[in-house]
């Protein structure tokens, strides 16, 4: 299921990141971005300073910053662990809902056929 959307918790993100330069949070940004639209990303330098809009070399040197924000998966991609967890409760929300909505129509159903 595609997400639209992530809450930002801007006390956490900005204590987190108070040390950085704008042009480490722009990475960070589009990293997230792209992981949370994609998922997982890819674990390639090219690919991820491609993302950046940056060389190689200048990602390295930038993602060097924020490299503890991300960890590696078992099948060698990044993830951003805060960002995963809020895609599960966000998802699990969804599905409670969406199971509260078959529950409410399925009772609206059974008391129209009691009324007729």
């Amino acid at each position: 299921m595609k997400l639209p959307s992530f809450p930002l918790y801007p006390a956490d993100f900005f204590m987190d990141t108070i040390t950085w330069e704008l042009e480490e949070l722009g990475l960070y940004n589009r990293l997230l971005y792209v992981e949370w639209i994609n998922g997982p990303l890819e674990n390639e330098i090219k690919k991820l300073a491609k993302i950046a809009g940056i060389s190689p070399k200048k990602f390295t040197k930038i993602y060097k910053i924020m490299s503890t924000k991300f960890i590696h998966t078992a099948d060698g991609k990044l993830i951003n662990v805060k960002l995963e967890e809020i895609r599960m409760r966000q998802s699990e929300y969804i599905n409670k809902q969406r199971e509260y909505g078959r529950i409410g129509a399925n009772k609206k159903r059974r008391n129209s056929d009691e009324t007729v």
